[in-house]
């Protein structure tokens, strides 16, 4: 598996971020119904070996619905469900940039019938909290990754700029004034955009909502400038018209948009680029048994193909891994973040 990339300028440091506050719902339409959930469920004992799992699991995501992890993970656990002969339930834990939802996850039973979608947030937010709230490592038992994906850059029409130099050249012109959108407080999302400003000189104010889909219809609606965020469910708002699409944030250009540069190509920063990622977590000390299950599960579902095939066109990148992959994943990435983190504290 392709390690995910962070790189950026060496000279320049991350400014402080500002905080905001917004809120909408984008419903998810046709996919499985959430369940609000208050309190982790009592375990009725850890289940064993192959009678897991003999009632519903609860597939928890940090982010309000309609934004790109809500919509694969829907389509991800009715995968799962087919596979494990269980429903297979998401629960929306939306707020702190997916901390809420990573608390939650690491105090639930550890018994495989709670788990955690996570994104890049979940390492992030580990780095961002003094004291750290959890451990990445120590506190999670990792299932398997699932996707990586680049992102796109995005603004809203009204401003009339159709490329990465004309949004630099604005907002040079304009500073603090442009503001960008993100899932959350300290996601790939911010982090992508606060390594853009820091690498093209430019001021602009960070928003960070409680999930994509909130904060694309702000966007849509004018109410907020530019959004570094997933192309999944993106497709129908570009060829419309609604957000303009300037550039995708790998080291280079993205199969699904071909024709779209990417961000270091379109701005000549060659040492840009920042990927996402997705993967599935249970709570410290979930058995082995069921881990391997879940396992199990996983790649059955990603051998089957139905998640590549219905995402291969979206800039979704469907990698299952192993557990032992995805450890390893977890302890270079949060290595590789740090510093990066410490420059967004300062």
């Amino acid at each position: 598996m392709t390690p995910q990339t962070f790189t950026f300028p060496r000279r320049r440091a991350l400014r402080a971020v500002t905080c905001a506050a917004a809120a909408a719902v984008l419903a998810a339409a046709g996919l499985t119904t959430a369940h609000a959930q208050t309190t982790p469920p009592v375990s009725s004992g850890a289940p064993k070996g192959s009678a897991f799992p003999t009632r519903p699991i609860t597939l928890v995501i940090g982010y309000a619905p309609g934004g790109g992890t809500d919509i694969v993970g829907r389509v991800l656990a009715r995968e799962l469900e087919n596979v494990l002969g269980q429903p297979v339930v998401v629960d929306n834990k939306a707020g702190a940039g997916t901390l809420i939802a990573t608390e939650y996850v690491a105090r639930a039973p550890a018994d495989g019938y709670t788990l955690f979608f996570a994104t890049n947030g979940m390492v992030i937010n580990s780095l961002l909290k003094d004291p750290a709230p959890y451990d990445v490592v120590k506190d999670f038992a990792p299932v398997g990754m699932v996707t990586v994906q680049s992102l796109a850059l995005i603004v809203r029409p009204g401003l009339n700029i159709h490329s990465v130099k004309d949004l630099i050249a604005y907002a040079k012109a304009r500073p603090g004034k442009l503001n960008f959108a993100s899932s959350g407080h300290g996601n790939a999302q911010h982090v992508a955009g606060e390594a853009f400003a820091a690498a093209t000189g430019i001021d602009i104010v960070h928003v960070p909502y409680k999930g994509a889909g909130p904060a694309i219809q702000d966007l849509i609606a004018g109410r907020v400038d530019m959004m570094f965020t997933g192309l999944l469910g993106l497709k129908d708002h570009i060829a419309a018209k609604r957000m303009i699409l300037l550039a995708t944030t790998g080291q280079s250009r993205t199969p699904a948009t071909p024709d779209v540069p990417s961000v270091s190509e379109a701005a000549g920063i060659p040492d840009y680029a920042v990927d996402s990622w997705q993967a599935i977590f249970a709570p410290a000390g979930t058995p082995q048994a069921v881990i391997d299950r879940l396992s199990q599960a996983l790649q059955q579902v990603g051998q089957a193909g139905r998640l590549a095939d219905r995402f291969k066109d979206e800039g979704m990148d469907v990698r299952v891994s192993t557990p032992q992959a995805l450890h390893d994943f977890i302890v270079r990435d949060r290595r590789q973040l740090a510093g990066i983190v410490d420059r967004i504290k300062k």
